[in-house]
Order: structure tokens, then C-alpha cells, then sequence
């Protein structure tokens, strides 16, 4: 079986300690007590974000006791923008290549991660949208970059019952035999291929007719993004927030012994230990763990019923520390997996990865203070507006319940069984006297209450940066806003916003670089992929050894593609102006706008400028072919490609000298091309030599007198000479000067 790429790591466990060992381990533990009252935190929030709520029972049982969803309507509306940072845009990636690099190494770069990540990497968008979810409700979350190699057994059945039943098997020899082992998708250099070549050949010398072969396939082979829990990664409780400078980080992780197994057997952890914890089957420490009490509000939220003993799962710790390997006083990284219930070392090699950075990206909402555990999420930011307008908004119902629901005052002793007084329409109530029995009235009910619920609306909208113009905003006027007033708030909270998602991209940079690094180490040499709808181009993982930088291309402003056509189309009216047109190249603005405006199609029906100069070209011979064989100019529209047609007829002009009757037309072609550039000098001639000159629309046609300068050749330097005036009719149409 094809082993993982990691289990190529050099063996530290004769090097490290058995005390090291423990006393990483005990760190963790600590850890993870020592944030208690923290995890007990998240689950509040999560219970604020969906609205759990205890039973109420004042002012009465019963009483209303709903929450308003402004939390979860929030986090809803901010997660679109982050998945669109990442995903809206293409490309992801813009590459700015360092020193002497090619740029066209950059963009080949720019397309590969691009293919890599929509195409190669399976679940990459899940995982970002889980993160994104999870930092908007707990402030921090995190993605580990990982490469992921997959194997699969599979069964390929070859068909032989074509061959005749007089083929005489035993003629055939191996050699011939060899021949199929491709289309089996066997390698005969690999040993366990070998051996099924062998099986499949014994089953042809049986005669059997279909010979079926088991072979271990690659599934998958490339990096992966795994989300991971804010609360499975664990780090001294008074770290910074640099990740890379922590002196140890551990990520808890709950597999199944079926996991644990298939990493022994592909090398990634020591297979007789693997077996060992594999059959800690079932723990009874997942769920008397802190994180329980986030799992418990889930499950009751979910309708779930578990117990501490349903789980399958076991705990292994996988941390990233540092250690003095060799002696040399210098700490290298190391990483160690270790079951959190028996203390049974997996794994303990040095960190496999050459990009050098812990393979966690960290994403936080906010950044405010230095600490690991200092960013609030959007359910802590809004706690207490939220109990706030739950609670206005809760009164105001039990209000209007109590305004519905009338309180009589009854007369003592003048009602028989006042308990089993029941009212319905229709009924009657026996009374001694007329007022024995009176309705409780109570003061018309204002309207302060949805006032004050719309001013803790708009301050939580305007906190979290987020402007709903269906809501009044606390500084708001009696009289209407003006347009300047309206595009001022949008603006203010846009600069909120940009800087949220310049947060966000600062940390997808880093999982970026360490996705291309991953590739760089383990991935294919070389990838055929197609690059704007270009013919196939070779990346080679060469191009990832020169130096570049790479911005992320995702911000406020270019994340609606809508903005983004109406930008290009702004830049398409301002390109055209003849003072710009020398400095631009069209194409590329011209992709611009349909790549912004439907990305898919316009790979469709946009041109690349190689295809577009071959079809001016063969468009020129045939208007060559043309003027050759009709005697008379050929027009030229106005949308040609003016310069690729004029190198076709100079190199026509040089191949056929000595026809100067076809040299004429080509030269008075060429003249209609640079008159559309702006360069009237060769019309101009052979006007003078009684060529005319008329444009229809976008086209310009140029014809001779049937006697005249056809046989003069073309025209020559100096002063033209003047032509007699002619006596027909101008044609119809605008004649040029």
C-alpha cells in the first residue's frame, strides 16, 4: 500500500524523554482547565445565537418568552461577504513576482491556484464557510492546512470474451502479455502491481474470460483545509496572539478507530500502537470534558438524545512543540500524537512541513488586545442589546395579552361559583345588580415600546457595521435624509467593513501561502491545466521555488460582481477617448468586462489575441484572394484589426513585384487602413491619381476609372501628378478629402 508523504518524518522517539513526554501532556491538560469559564462562555453565546431560552415564569407562567433573531440575522448577513472575499473573486490569488521572475510565471501561478482550489481540493468551500460561521459566533476559528493523501481498493474486470475460441493462450508469452498491464492501470514497478499482474496472468492461463484485478488506487493527492473548533485548539492560557511563536499548540481531535487503523497501516502513525488505541473503541471522557457544554445545547437543539457512553470516538492529542533534537542548543519543531486516555505516543517525528509555519491558520473578528482568547464574536458584541430588545419586545406582548385577555372586578357574594365564571360570545352572567360585575381598564397602550426597539435595533446594526435602512437610525432627523447624508453612513460603514475583510484576507494570505507550499513539496511535478480558456498550458512546481508575494484579490469593492462590470464598463468609456487609446491594450479590457459580467461565458465567446490575430490574418489572405481575382479594392470596416492587416499586405506587396496591377490594389488597401488609423498620406495619392473614395457606415470602399492609373503602377514618390477632372456622376455616399 502506497504510504502517506508523512510518514517519510524521521523518528524522534529514541531522542526525546518519556518525562518530555508527560510533561506536554500535563501542559495541555492544565490548559485546557485553566479556559473553563471560557468555553462555559461560548456555550451562552451559542444559546443567545438560536435563541435558547429557560422557562419563564414572571410576570405569570406563561407569559411571553420568545427571542428576537438579531444575532443570527447578523452573522446571516456578514458570512455572504467573507465567502465572496475568497470565492467571489477571480482569480483568488494576484501574484507579484520578486527580482528577475517573468510575469507570465506569476499568472501561470495565479490560474494554477485557481484550479487547485475550485477543482483539486476537495470540500475547500464547506470548510471556509464553517470557519467563517464559527468566528462570526465565537470570535476565532481555525483552519489546518494538511496534505491529504487518499488510497481505495478497486476492482477492474478486463474483457476477453472478444478473442476467438481458437486462440491458442499458451503461444501467448509474458512479454505480449505485459502489453495490457496499462490499460489495467498497472505500474510494474511498484511491488504490489507486480503481483497483481501476476494474478491477472495465472487467470488468463486458466482461460479464464474476464480477469478481474484488486488494486489500491490514489483517491486524493493534495492539500486539504480541515476547519477546526475554536475550542479543539489549546494554548498556554496567557499567550499572545502570534501563533508562530507559542511555545506549543495542541489540537484535540476525536477519531474513530477506523481512522486511527488506516494512519498506521499508511504510515503516518506507528501501526502496533495504532492497533493498541484503535481498540479504545468507546470513551467516556468526550463527554465530561468543558466541551460538553456547547455539545449539550447543540443536541438539544437538534433533537438528539446521547449519553456519555453512545460515543465511538477517542481522544488523541497532536501537539507542535519545540525541542533540542541533536544537542546543539538550537530547538527544532517537533510534532506528537498522543492518546489523551492511555498516554500511547502515534507518532513523535520532526514537523514534516518545509514552509516552516505551524500548519494552523487562525481567524478572528476583531483585533483588539495581544491575548490568545481576546476576540469577542458578533453573540458577545450583541449580548446585551439583544437581552434588551428581547426583553422589550416580550413586554410589549405581555402588554398587549393583558389589554386582550380583560381582568374583571366582581362584586363579592354576588356571583354564585365566581371560579367557574366562564365569558363567550352569546353567553349571559346572572348578577344581583348591574354594576356587580365591571371590566379593569387600563390606559391606552403606546407606542414607546416600539420606539425603544428600533433605537437598540439601529445601535446594534451600527455597532457590528451593518446599515438596514428599514430601520431608523439613532441619529436620525425628523425631516428625510438628503443623498449626501445617505451615501455618508454608507460610507462609514463600508470603512467598517473594509477593515473587517482586510482582517480576514491578512489570515487567508498565510493559508494561501501554505496551501502552494504544501504543493511545492509533495504535489505533481507538472499539472496540465487550462488557463482562460486557452489552449492547455504546463505548470511546473518549478515556478514555486523564485520569489513572489501574493495579495489576496477579495475587498469590499470588487466582491459584487454587478460593481465590478459597471467599474469596467466605466474604464472600457474612458479608455476610448483618443488621448489613452495608445496606452491600452484592449483585449485585456475587454476580458475585463465579461469576465466580471459572467466569468463562464465569456471563456465562451471571448477571443484570445493569438486566436484573434491568426483570424485577421486569414481574413486579409482571403480579401487577397479577393482583390486578385475581382480586380477592385477590397473595403475595410472600421472594426478590423488595422496593423495585423497591413503586415499581411506588405508581405504580400514584397511576394508579388512584379504584378503591378495587383501591388496597385494592395497599396490602395493599405491606404484604406491607415486612413482609419488617421494617416490619409496614400489616399491622398491616390486620389490625386483618380482613385475615389466614398464611406458607407462603418466602411470605407476606394475605386478606379477603368482607364487611367491601373496601368501606371503604384504611385510613386514626389509631387503627384494631377488627373483630369472626371465628367461622371460622383457616386452616392460621404466623399473623403
Amino acid at each position: 500500500m502506497e504510504k502517506h508523504p508523512e510518514s517519510r518524518g524521521i523518528d524522534l522517539a529514541p531522542q526525546i524523554k518519556n518525562e518530555t513526554v508527560i510533561d506536554l501532556v500535563q501542559q495541555v491538560e492544565k490548559a485546557i482547565g485553566d479556559r473553563s469559564q471560557w468555553e462555559n462562555k461560548q456555550r451562552v453565546f451559542y444559546e443567545r445565537r438560536f435563541g435558547i431560552r429557560g422557562e419563564k415564569n414572571f410576570p405569570w407562567p406563561g407569559s411571553s418568552n420568545i427571542n428576537i433573531p438579531l444575532i443570527d440575522k447578523t452573522i446571516r448577513r456578514q458570512k455572504p461577504l467573507y465567502v465572496s472575499a475568497v470565492f467571489g473573486v477571480n482569480p483568488v490569488l494576484s501574484i507579484e513576482t520578486l527580482g528577475e521572475a517573468a510575469p507570465e510565471r506569476a499568472r501561470r501561478i495565479e490560474n494554477f491556484y485557481d484550479w487547485l482550489i475550485r477543482y483539486k481540493m476537495d470540500h475547500c468551500r464547506e470548510t471556509q464557510i464553517h470557519s467563517i460561521d464559527h468566528f462570526l459566533t465565537y470570535g476565532q476559528s481555525y483552519i489546518k492546512a494538511v496534505w491529504d493523501h487518499q488510497t481505495e481498493r478497486k476492482t477492474r474486470t478486463l474483457d476477453l470474451s472478444f478473442l476467438p475460441e481458437d486462440v491458442d493462450r499458451s503461444e501467448v508469452t509474458d512479454e505480449d502479455f505485459i502489453q495490457l498491464a496499462p490499460q489495467m492501470g498497472l505500474d510494474l514497478k511498484n511491488k504490489e502491481d507486480r503481483i497483481a499482474f501476476e494474478s491477472v496472468l495465472k487467470q488468463f492461463r486458466d482461460g479464464k474470460e474476464f480477469l478481474k484485478v484488486s488494486l489500491q488506487v490514489v483517491k486524493q493527492n493534495a492539500p486539504a483545509w480541515h476547519f477546526v473548533d475554536s475550542r479543539d485548539i489549546v494554548v498556554p492560557f496567557d499567550s499572545s496572539d502570534d501563533i508562530d511563536n507559542l511555545p506549543w499548540i495542541a489540537h484535540r481531535m476525536f477519531l474513530t478507530p477506523a481512522e486511527i487503523r488506516t494512519r498506521g497501516i499508511q504510515g503516518m502513525y506507528d501501526s502496533e500502537v495504532a492497533q493498541k488505541v484503535a481498540k479504545e473503541s468507546k470513551t467516556s471522557e468526550i463527554a465530561s470534558r468543558d466541551t460538553s457544554y456547547v455539545n449539550t445545547s447543540r443536541t438539544a437543539r437538534e433533537g438528539i438524545s446521547s449519553t456519555s457512553s453512545s460515543g465511538s470516538h477517542i481522544e488523541v492529542y497532536e501537539i507542535y512543540f519545540y525541542h533540542d533534537i541533536n544537542g546543539d542548543g538550537l530547538e527544532e519543531k517537533c510534532v506528537m500524537t498522543i492518546s489523551a486516555k492511555g498516554n500511547e505516543v502515534l507518532r513523535l517525528i520532526e514537523y514534516p512541513y518545509e514552509h516552516g509555519e505551524w500548519p494552523f491558520t487562525r481567524f478572528v473578528y476583531e483585533i483588539t488586545e495581544p491575548r490568545w482568547y481576546a476576540p469577542r464574536g458578533i453573540p458577545e458584541l450583541l449580548h446585551d442589546l439583544n437581552a434588551e430588545i428581547n426583553a422589550q419586545h416580550n413586554a410589549k406582548l405581555d402588554r398587549m395579552t393583558i389589554q386582550n385577555a380583560l381582568t374583571f372586578k366582581v362584586r363579592e357574594g354576588s356571583v354564585r361559583n365566581p371560579s367557574q365564571l366562564r365569558f363567550r360570545p352569546g353567553g349571559y352572567i346572572p348578577v344581583r345588580r348591574m354594576d356587580d360585575v365591571q371590566p379593569i381598564t387600563h390606559q391606552v397602550m403606546d407606542y414607546s415600546f416600539e420606539a425603544e426597539e428600533r433605537t437598540l435595533k439601529a445601535y446594534a446594526e451600527e455597532y457590528v457595521g451593518i446599515q438596514d435602512f428599514g430601520i431608523s437610525n439613532v441619529n436620525q432627523k425628523v425631516e428625510r435624509r438628503t443623498a449626501a447624508e445617505v451615501q455618508e453612513i454608507s460610507r462609514m460603514s463600508q470603512m467598517q467593513g473594509a477593515l473587517d475583510i482586510q482582517i480576514f484576507q491578512e489570515s487567508m494570505r498565510r493559508l494561501h501561502r501554505q496551501t502552494l507550499f504544501l504543493w511545492g513539496q509533495y504535489g505533481d511535478m507538472s499539472v496540465m491545466v487550462n488557463i482562460d480558456g486557452r489552449e492547455p498550458v504546463m505548470f511546473n512546481r518549478w515556478d514555486l521555488y523564485s520569489d513572489f508575494d501574493l495579495i489576496p484579490t477579495g475587498r469590499l469593492d470588487n466582491m459584487d460582481s454587478r460593481a465590478r462590470s459597471q467599474k469596467a464598463l466605466a474604464d472600457m468609456q474612458v479608455a476610448s477617448s483618443p488621448n489613452f487609446s495608445p496606452f491600452i491594450n484592449s483585449y485585456e479590457l475587454v476580458r475585463d468586462y465579461f469576465e466580471n459580467s459572467d466569468y463562464r461565458s465569456s471563456r465562451r465567446f471571448l477571443r484570445a489575441p493569438g486566436v484573434m490575430e491568426e483570424d485577421a490574418a486569414s481574413e486579409q489572405l482571403t480579401e487577397i484572394q479577393f482583390m486578385q481575382t475581382m480586380k477592385q479594392v477590397s473595403p475595410v470596416d472600421q472594426g478590423d484589426a488595422h496593423q495585423i492587416h497591413m503586415e499581411v499586405l506588405q508581405q504580400a506587396i514584397q511576394a508579388n513585384m512584379e504584378d503591378q496591377e495587383l501591388v496597385l490594389l494592395l497599396t490602395g488597401h493599405i491606404g484604406l487602413h491607415m486612413s482609419m488609423l488617421g494617416d490619409n498620406s496614400v489616399v491622398e495619392q491616390l486620389q490625386q491619381q483618380g482613385a475615389e473614395v466614398q464611406q458607407q457606415g462603418t466602411r470605407i470602399y476606394m475605386t478606379f476609372p477603368e482607364q487611367g492609373p491601373m496601368a501606371q503602377g503604384p504611385p510613386q514618390e514626389g509631387p503627384p501628378q494631377e488627373a483630369p477632372p472626371q465628367e461622371e456622376p460622383q457616386p452616392e455616399g460621404e466623399v473623403m478629402a
